[in-house]
């Protein structure tokens, strides 16, 4: 779909194995933290290792559900607002500093 274009327009999409979204599945996930909770079922990903990265706040509520880390992207599609950003979340201005959080 739309995420995968969106990788191969980067040239990201080798650095991914597979892509997760709510209507991948029939019927359709009720939300995204059925939808990384499956991820992490299917895929055999351990949380302990594991970092969920997003841009909204819906993102960072589905990686809490799921006892995940989360690393709000402040730039991008969702733009999180100051307001929605929540105690415990990491912060990434740029897409750089994604690097700099997960070395």
């Amino acid at each position: 779909g739309r995420t995968r274009r969106i990788l191969e327009h980067l040239g990201w999409a080798a650095l991914f194995r597979h892509v997760y979204a709510l209507d991948l599945f029939d019927p359709r996930l009720p939300d995204k933290a059925a939808m990384i909770g499956r991820l992490l079922l299917d895929q055999r990903i351990p949380r302990e290792q594991t970092i969920y990265v997003g841009d909204r706040e819906e993102d960072g509520l589905a990686a809490r559900d799921n006892g995940l880390p989360f690393l709000a992207a402040t730039w991008g599609y969702g733009s999180l607002t100051p307001r929605e950003i929540q105690a415990g979340w990491g912060l990434l201005a740029q897409p750089a500093d994604l690097l700099a959080a997960i070395a």
